[in-house]
């Protein structure tokens, strides 16, 4: 059983691992105009059919209400959700982990202030600010990811602080500041490195949940501006077009699959990472 259970996952991350080098080899290949396909442009309309074509063998996934084919769309959507989780995980990691561990230097007066902020930024939803701050600035996808790391920051950045305080009493910390070490080294040559594991636990949540954000903004037509291809824009083509049963079934069976390869990551492979050290 624990056999037939490996082989299922492997080959379930196998396909997930497919999917995305096959959207991330189109994105790159497309800035080589010269030998890239026409027909495998996201915005490419197929005229030799009506629009709105089920699955066949031309279109293995059928194509949406303008001929475009809904493979390749779900193929760069998802590579601009990738794009926009993976730049708002990096932020939240270097605003995260930049306030916890320098927080522990800080006065009392100047932590009491930075704890403030977090408590703020964690109680404050994000998805109501986004979608009032979309409704005056329309498809300005930078603002929203800087909105999502300013309100995502905050428990990062209390965890790393904790786990910050409890690696000062560490023999390894003591031994390395009676050698002289400055603030700076202390945490860049003995808080940084211990706190690995912590890190890469933290990387699946935050990357699942910028994805279901995006997604959702994206449904509502307030997130990547349209016509850029998201995994969202099937669902708001079948309100009004319930009879092509694809442009629901398919984006929600890619979503699902991506968003589950990234819970199966935290589970496999973070949880059997080393615990601190202290």
């Amino acid at each position: 059983m624990t056999f037939f259970n490996s082989f299922w996952t492997r080959f379930y991350f196998f396909l997930w691992t497919l999917w995305i080098g096959v959207a991330y080899c189109l994105f790159f290949l497309r800035f080589f105009p010269s030998i890239y396909p026409e027909s495998l442009l996201p915005e490419f309309m197929d005229e030799s059919l009506p629009p709105v074509q089920p699955p066949s063998l031309l279109h293995i996934l059928g194509t949406d209400e303008l001929g475009r084919d809904c493979l390749v769309r779900l193929l760069f959507g998802t590579v601009n959700s990738l794009n926009f989780s993976l730049g708002v995980t990096a932020g939240i990691y270097v605003v995260g982990f930049a306030a916890g561990t320098f927080m522990i230097f800080f006065p009392y007066p100047l932590k009491l202030l930075v704890s403030l902020l977090v408590e703020v930024s964690s109680a404050l939803p994000f998805l109501p600010i986004a979608l009032g701050l979309s409704s005056f600035f329309p498809g300005n996808i930078a603002l929203i990811g800087i909105v999502k790391v300013c309100l995502g920051w905050g428990t990062l950045a209390q965890r790393v602080r904790i786990e910050s305080e409890t690696l000062l009493e560490s023999p390894l910390f003591l031994a390395a500041k009676s050698q002289g070490f400055s603030p700076t080294r202390l945490i860049t040559h003995t808080v940084f490195p211990q706190l690995t594991s912590l890190a890469a636990g933290f990387f699946p949540p935050l990357l699942f949940s910028s994805v279901l954000s995006l997604t959702a903004l994206d449904f509502w037509g307030l997130g990547y501006p349209i016509p850029a291809p998201t995994l969202a824009e099937g669902f708001r083509q079948y309100q009004e077009l319930s009879e092509a049963w694809w442009l629901f079934a398919v984006p929600l069976v890619v979503l699902v699959f991506l968003l589950t390869g990234i819970r199966l990551i935290q589970d496999r492979w973070v949880i059997k990472l080393p615990p601190i050290a202290y």
